[in-house]
Order: structure tokens, then C-alpha cells, then sequence
């Protein structure tokens, strides 16, 4: 079964005609059955910073305060917040209407062109860059702590507010226009089952395509963060040679925030290595190769806006533990038992 979804590229300077299927089109729901089950993690323990590792539990927030910094856990917070907005509006305004069941909902007056639908469709990219943006600034956050440990607060002390401007700005700079452009939900085929996908009006700004500017975003925040992660890496490797057991350990939360910060940064890789594919295959004209990258993009974007969990997942024992305790156990033991054969009873 096919999983179609975002149209976030899609109808860039292309007729949404063009990308009718020659075949049935379904759509497999597992995947989101399984994300839902996963947003109770998400979403309640993606604020826990007891969870990551070196930090002890039942540490307060004074004591959060003074061993990370406020720059850090305001950081980690706000985008925290942004994540679970974007992937609430992401599932409820272009993942369900992606399916025909909800099709007589989207396709109503309610959802008809106008300001609504325009402000829509400009925050599905407006989420996506404040979440590439803001790691690098997190990412950058990682650095100073292990490349300048002693000068760490102080610089945040008076880049964290700029961080908050610059983030929101740069954010804006490659899709401010899709604010006077209009944009409405439009049908993904002529089949009954079809469902709707946003289109925009290209012809306002022909010089400009979302496919391009959402792929040089990809690649400078990618790129930003590579090497900010780089050389914080080889510092990491360096002076850990060096450590006594006592500097080790009082390091060791700085280093696995630092691994944390890297490993999301691998996952956004992602998105953004799926956006220049999608670019060239526009530009090329493939709309095979432009369907089949368009097909995986909802799973794209379900695990890069919860990679902080995915990455605590990995990384923390204690999250593991707490998601497993999560699973009935025993119901699942007591149907697999049910099927088994009886051969020894107890009278």
C-alpha cells in the first residue's frame, strides 16, 4: 500500500494534474497507528530533562538551572513547543486530508480559498525552517559548552535572546512570499477515493520555487551543523584522552547532550537530502521519481518532528524502561499463551 500525503513540493511550478497516478492509490494507516501510540512519549517526555543521561533523577529545575544553563533548557523547551505544534497541524492539515474518508470535510466551503488556507499552507514551511534554523542554533549551543567551556554562559548569556530573532527571521526568509500567495486544497486525482493536497497560485512569483528554497535551506543548516558537530567531535575525542575520572564524569552531561544534539541533526539530515532529490527531480521532470519521494514524506516528517524522542529513546535507559512499562505485557503473554496446547495442567 502507498502512503501519499504532503504535498509540500509537489505542485511547485507543476500542474498537481501531471501528478495523477495511472494506478490505485491506497493508503496504509499502520505507520500513523503506530506514531499515535508513540505521541504519549513524545509529547510528555520530550520536556523531561531528567531523562538524558548523566543527569540524576529526581534533579529540580534549580538544579537543571545551574549544571545546564538557562540557554539550554529554554532552548531545548521552545523547541520542544514547535515540534508538537508542527506535527498537530502537520496531521491534521495535510495528512488527513490525504485520505478520502475525510474528503467531503476538506473539500467543504469551510476549507475554500482564502486567508485560512494561505496562512496554512505557508506554516507547513515556516515550521520546517524554524526547526532546521533553530538546531543549528542548538547545535551551536553544544559547541561553545565543549569548545569554550569556560566562556559558555556568558556568550549565551547574550546570544540566546539574538539566537531567538535571528531564528525566527532566517525562518521567514525563504517562504515569506507564500503569505500573499494564494493557496487552497485542491483533489490528487479524479478517482472517487481521491483525497486533497494543497496547491498554491505559482504564477504570482514564477521566479521563485519551493522545492529550491527548501532544499539550499536543507543544505546550509545541514552543512552548519556538520561542521559545528565535526570539530566539536574531535574536541570530545582530544581531551577525553586527557580527563581524569573526576573532570570525566563532570563533563559527561555535556557530552551527551552533545551526542543527542548530533544524532538529531543525522535524522534532519533526512529531510533535507529528500528535498534536493525532490528539486532535481523536478527539474528534470522525473514525475516518477517526484511521486515516489512525495509518497515518503509523511513518514519523513513524523520522524524528524519527534526526533528528540526517537534520539532520548536511544540513548536513555530510562526512557526505554519507562516506554516499556507502557506495553501490556500481559495481555499480549496471555493471548500467546492461549494458543498454546494444554499439555501439562494442574489439578
Amino acid at each position: 500500500m502507498l502512503h501519499l500525503v504532503l504535498p509540500l513540493t509537489i505542485t511547485d511550478q507543476t500542474n498537481i494534474d501531471a501528478y495523477k497516478p495511472s494506478v490505485s492509490i491506497g493508503f496504509d494507516t499502520s505507520g500513523l497507528r503506530f506514531i499515535s501510540q508513540f505521541d504519549k512519549y513524545a509529547v510528555f517526555n520530550i520536556f523531561n530533562f531528567t531523562d538524558i543521561p548523566g543527569i540524576p533523577d529526581g534533579t529540580d529545575v534549580s538544579d537543571l538551572t545551574r549544571l545546564l544553563g538557562v540557554s539550554v533548557i529554554m532552548s531545548t523547551v521552545l523547541q520542544a513547543a514547535h515540534d508538537c505544534i508542527a506535527y498537530v497541524s502537520f496531521q491534521i492539515f495535510f495528512t488527513f486530508p490525504a485520505y478520502s474518508f475525510f474528503s467531503s470535510f476538506y473539500g467543504s466551503s469551510l476549507f475554500s480559498p482564502s486567508a485560512f488556507t494561505t496562512f496554512i499552507y505557508f506554516t507547513a514551511y515556516y515550521y520546517d525552517n524554524l526547526q532546521m534554523f533553530g538546531n543549528c542554533f542548538l547545535t551551536l549551543n553544544r559547541f561553545t559548552s565543549i569548545v569554550f567551556p569556560l566562556n559558555h554562559k556568558a556568550i549565551w548569556k547574550f546570544c540566546f535572546p539574538i539566537s531567538i530573532v535571528v531564528t525566527a527571521l532566517s525562518s521567514l526568509a525563504p517562504c515569506w512570499y507564500l503569505l500573499t500567495t494564494s493557496s487552497w486544497y485542491a483533489l490528487i486525482s479524479d478517482s472517487e477515493n481521491s483525497g486533497y493536497a494543497f496547491t498554491t497560485d505559482n504564477d504570482k512569483y514564477p521566479n521563485f520555487s519551493n522545492s529550491y528554497n527548501s532544499a539550499i535551506s536543507s543544505l546550509v543548516t545541514c552543512i552548519i551543523c556538520l561542521v559545528l558537530n565535526a570539530i566539536s567531535a574531535v574536541f570530545l575525542v582530544y581531551h577525553t584522552s586527557h580527563m581524569t575520572n573526576s573532570t570525566f564524569n563532570s563533563r559527561k552531561v555535556e557530552m551527551n547532550l552533545f551526542f543527542v544534539a548530533a544524532l538529531i541533526f543525522l535524522i534532519q539530515c533526512v529531510q533535507g537530502v529528500s528535498q534536493v532529490l525532490i528539486h532535481f527531480a523536478m527539474e528534470a521532470g522525473d514525475i516518477d521519481r517526484v511521486l515516489f519521494i512525495y509518497m515518503l514524506v509523511p513518514w519523513i516528517n513524523d520522524f524528524k518532528c519527534l526526533s528528540p524522542a526517537w534520539v532520548l529513546f536511544i540513548v536513555s535507559s530510562s526512557v526505554r524502561e519507562a516506554v516499556l512499562r507502557t506495553v501490556p505485557w500481559r495481555l499480549i503473554f496471555a493471548k500467546t499463551t492461549s494458543f498454546a496446547s494444554p499439555l501439562f495442567t494442574r489439578v
